[in-house]
């Protein structure tokens, strides 16, 4: 049968305290909420009275998951057809002599047809992923589980919705595990790494740790002035934030600015909420990751939300590092394109279930020839 606790003792032991009228004591909750039973037990799920009739359930309840997404938008146009993706660059045009200031010397030679080609490579990209998610539904089996089909409609409509999230939710991990594999490139070729907390210390002779950096407010503004800095020189024409293959210049509305959701928290904490001229050390505006690659403590550390730890695309080369706290990269230096998304069924009539498949076929792209910088908080490179 139903537990029933009476409480009139507690209630007022509680009242008391909300009220005001007695100290805070220990309130004995011991059997009072319920926590929740996989397996409901025929013996003891039976009505008040007789203790013979079967209790129903009266309030059905489907949980999923919450689940919008926490990838920026990375996401790339779609392929219909082709599989590859191809990037023609073309470079900036070198100046030449103006010759019409040259006529009349002795050395001035004509120059009427002469042919200037412009400076034009090409980048192809085409590998590509393909996974499932999969799901039976069968149809006898499951109505002695249930009073009506409306019942049971709504199970498997529940069914279906985490069946949809669960793509969605991997689709959300491989476009952030595109921006890790970009960040161990870049720390693997030791360029465009920069590590505030190294400048900072070197600069003010300090010697603060990656902890106390975090709510150190001197810290914070000089790393959000150091950031938005660089921003601004992404925006001038130059090789230096790429591999220097390509002449490139990345505007505020091309760029993404992904900061990790720790560094975000300590500056509204310690920064922004008594800062009267925000404007001279607000952050741009950004999209905020929780993580890089993941936390396996549910009391997860700045160290765990902070590390990747990938071998890279490009060569197989082990990255491991912590206190990566902001990325700035050229819209066209990542992303995600999808080849082919399906939802199919295969339905068996003779034994009556339905089988559901979930598919995705997906490329990731690194372009080390756009521009790109990655932001630690590290003790040491």
């Amino acid at each position: 049968m139903a537990t029933i606790n009476q409480i009139s003792t507690l209630l007022n032991q509680i009242s008391g305290q909300m009220f005001g009228d007695t100290a805070i004591v220990v309130n004995d909750l011991s059997g009072l909420i319920a926590l929740g039973e996989s397996v409901l037990s025929t013996n003891n799920n039976k009505e008040q009275f007789n203790n013979i009739l079967t209790d129903r359930i009266g309030l059905t309840r489907y949980r999923t998951l919450d689940f919008d997404g926490f990838a920026p938008k990375t996401m790339l146009t779609e392929l219909e057809y082709g599989s590859i993706v191809q990037k023609i660059n073309i470079q900036p045009f070198q100046a030449s002599i103006q010759n019409a200031w040259n006529i009349g010397d002795s050395n001035y030679q004509s120059r009427i047809w002469n042919i200037d080609k412009p400076v034009i490579s090409q980048t192809f990209f085409n590998k590509y992923d393909t996974w499932e998610v999969d799901v039976t539904i069968p149809d006898t089996m499951l109505k002695q589980a249930f009073t009506s089909f409306d019942a049971m409609d709504n199970y498997i409509s529940a069914v279906m919705d985490m069946f949809n999230k669960s793509m969605d939710m991997q689709l959300d991990y491989m476009r952030i595990t595109a921006i890790d594999n970009l960040i161990a490139e870049k720390i693997k070729d030791g360029t465009n790494v920069i590590n505030l907390l190294e400048l900072y210390n070197t600069t003010y002779t300090q010697t603060l740790t990656p902890v106390t950096a975090l709510v150190n407010a001197d810290f914070l503004k000089f790393a959000t002035r150091t950031i938005k800095m660089y921003m601004k020189y992404l925006s001038s024409p130059s090789k230096l934030y790429n591999n220097g293959d390509m002449v490139r210049a990345t505007k505020r509305d091309n760029m993404h600015v992904l900061m990790l959701s720790d560094f975000v928290s300590s500056y509204v904490t310690n920064l922004q909420s008594d800062t009267f001229n925000k404007e001279l050390v607000e952050l741009p505006y950004y999209e905020e990751i929780p993580y890089w690659q993941g936390t396996s403590n549910s009391k997860p550390t700045f160290d765990e939300v902070s590390k990747i730890s990938v071998k890279t695309s490009s060569d197989g080369t082990e990255v491991t590092q912590s206190g990566i706290v902001c990325v700035l990269a050229d819209r066209e230096a990542l992303g995600v394109t999808i080849k082919d998304r399906f939802i199919a069924s295969d339905r068996n009539n003779r034994e009556r279930y339905t089988n559901y498949t979930n598919g995705a076929t997906i490329g990731y792209i690194n372009d080390l020839s756009e521009n790109a910088i990655v932001f630690t908080i590290a003790s040491h490179e």
